[in-house]
Order: structure tokens, then sequence, then C-alpha cells
């Protein structure tokens, strides 16, 4: 079992929330915290891209440079 996916040269965490009863992930290995769910995995890839093009506009429009993982 694949516990990453992978976007833009960026991965993703894949854990359950058995409590919460959803899929989350977050961005390892860069410094700021990006999070992202979903009820179902396709849910969640989709969200997991949505956040990592979220953050790269931010970093373009705050003229920062993204970190890399």
């Amino acid at each position: 079992m694949n516990n990453l996916v992978k976007y833009k040269g960026y991965r993703g965490s894949i854990e359950a929330s058995v409590e919460d009863k959803c899929l989350l992930g977050q961005l390892p290995f860069i410094r700021p915290l990006v999070s992202y769910e979903g009820n179902a995995v396709a849910e969640l890839q989709h969200a997991f891209k949505e956040a990592v093009d979220d953050y790269l506009a931010h970093c373009n429009k705050q003229d920062i440079q993204p970190d890399k993982p």
C-alpha cells in the first residue's frame, strides 16, 4: 500500500481518521503546513492537487519562492 500521492514534484500523505470518518493528508518535507481532506480516495486526490496549486499560487502572488520537497 502506498501512502503518498505525487503532483508537480510534491508528495502528499494519506491518513484515515476513524473519529472524523474521513481521509486527510499534509504536504510533508516543506515548512508551511498545507493540509487537505476528503471522504473518498478520489476526493482526497483532488483536494491534494488543489492544495498544491493553491500553495504555488499563494507563493507566486506573495512573490516568494515556494519550498521544494
